[in-house]
């Protein structure tokens, strides 16, 4: 019988291509300052509170600290509790913040 193998981390975070990737997104954001709304950032930040994965502050699954990663744009939720695709294209600026739509 093959035993399973736990994905090494290194300060929490999985070392995947998966997690790479967000984490160059979620660089990217930082640099440019690309952020979602207030409303926006309480949604996401809502459902993490409720998730089963969320030990305060961070995400077990992706490690990240889910106060900062659910203010950035090109975030998500690794199991896609909540993610980019759920924001309209009207609500994002050129700075990439989101705007108010009515």
């Amino acid at each position: 019988m093959r035993r399973l193998q736990k994905t090494p981390r290194i300060a929490g975070v999985p070392l995947t291509q998966k997690s790479a990737i967000s984490l160059g997104k979620g660089v990217r954001d930082s640099l440019l300052n690309r952020k979602v709304d207030a409303k926006e950032r309480g949604r996401r930040l809502s459902i993490c509170h409720d998730c089963e994965h969320f030990n305060a502050p961070r995400c077990e699954l992706c490690g990240c600290f889910m106060n900062f990663k659910t203010t950035l744009l090109s975030s998500e939720c690794p199991i896609k509790k909540w993610s980019i695709a759920t924001l309209s294209e009207s609500s994002v600026n050129n700075s990439g913040e989101t705007e108010k739509t009515e």
